[in-house]
């Protein structure tokens, strides 16, 4: 006999399902309609989507972190080169100004302790003057001192980057919109000092 606490319904199922004549016994289908049962599977079913749940927001929370220590990792290696730049004194002792007129009318190019790096613009014209330097990887820095123009006291002057293989034109406007199919952010590229109207430049 079964203990007063199980519903009078629950009883008469379980004393039926152990009914000493098989064919007296009920069917799994009966089974699963009895209220109860169905009670019972509706109590399961939501237990299983919790923890499903509680397993999937568990999950994202892990990849949250695993993103996060992965950021952290990222910025402290990034400020780690910049702690060795600030104390280390870099140097560059190879890298030249390239005249893009080969006429030697439109600009000239001087040494500075053996390398070109002064030019002097000769007419008032749009100017770009490339440095022959090729960026591949690291944080680079290029100092540049412009001489004001000789038409105000103020110059128009920019520095910019263009894909390393872009053989700079002359005369090249800097602003020419043509020019935005060469200019890139990434790997290997090529320091370019653009100028307007300016008397000279000096590349430190």
């Amino acid at each position: 006999k079964l203990p007063s606490f199980v519903p009078k319904e629950m009883q008469e199922l379980v004393t039926s399902m152990i009914n000493p004549n098989p064919q007296k016994r009920p069917e799994i289908k009966d089974i699963l309609e009895q209220s109860t049962i169905k009670m019972y599977i509706r109590l399961q079913d939501g237990k299983r989507r919790a923890e499903e749940r509680a397993l999937a927001s568990d999950e994202r929370t892990r990849i949250a972190l695993e993103q996060l220590r992965d950021k952290d990792a990222q910025i402290q290696h990034l400020q780690t080169e910049i702690n060795q730049l600030r104390r280390t004194q870099l140097s560059d002792n190879s890298s030249q100004l390239e005249n893009p007129d080969s006429s030697g009318q439109g600009s000239r190019l001087e040494r500075i302790g053996g390398l070109l790096r002064k030019a002097t613009i000769l007419n008032q014209q749009f100017l770009s003057v490339p440095l022959n330097k090729v960026i591949s990887s690291g944080i680079h820095r290029i100092s540049v001192k412009f001489g004001k123009c000789n038409l105000s006291e103020n110059v128009d002057a920019d520095v910019g980057i263009v894909k390393a293989n872009y053989k700079v034109p002359y005369p090249c406007h800097p602003m020419n919109p043509q020019l935005d199919q060469f200019v890139i952010k990434g790997n290997r590229i090529l320091e370019t000092l653009n100028i307007r109207m300016a008397n000279q430049f000096h590349w430190n």
